[in-house]
């Protein structure tokens, strides 16, 4: 081998390893969000509005089917669900007949996929147990079902 031929050599070499870097360097910062969830990116990231709309600017960032670049140490990535959930409630109430009845129903709930819903569900409930989340919903829904039991009889029930 001439002294050309190793040189040659030494670049293809040379050429394939900063290749190489650089593959390995974008795999390890590119982040892609499944079908059925949501990254919320803060840190060095830029905000922007929650779906488009003025006045609503976001410290952190909202991927939705797809991916984007998250610089190590400097940006933090977390995924939220929008899986659909279920929760079964057994809610003590009283008919507008002022009759004691104890109704079971099941609460289905998500995350909406609009840009607004997902900023807000990550401002309050990122980081957060799931049991906390289902605590909350259950709530809600135990106070609604007691408000539409008080207003129906029990033949409308």
């Amino acid at each position: 081998m001439s002294s050309g031929d190793l040189f040659l050599v030494a670049v293809g070499i040379g050429v394939l390893v900063v290749l190489i870097i650089l593959i390995v360097a974008f795999k390890s910062t590119w982040r892609i969000a499944e079908p059925d969830e949501a990254l919320v990116i803060s840190g060095v990231s830029r905000g922007h509005s929650a779906g488009g709309v003025a006045g609503e600017s976001m410290r952190f960032k909202i991927v939705t089917g797809g991916g984007a670049m998250v610089l190590p140490g400097l940006s933090k990535v977390r995924a939220l669900s929008l899986m659909a959930h279920e929760s079964e409630v057994t809610v003590p109430c009283v008919s507008q007949q002022k009759i004691r009845l104890d109704l079971r129903g099941v609460i289905v709930y998500k995350v909406g996929d609009d840009y607004r819903s997902i900023a807000n569900a990550a401002r309050r409930f990122l980081d957060r147990p799931a049991a906390e989340l289902e605590s909350k919903v259950q709530n809600v829904f135990v106070g609604d079902l007691r408000a539409i039991a008080g207003s129906m009889t029990v033949e409308e029930m």
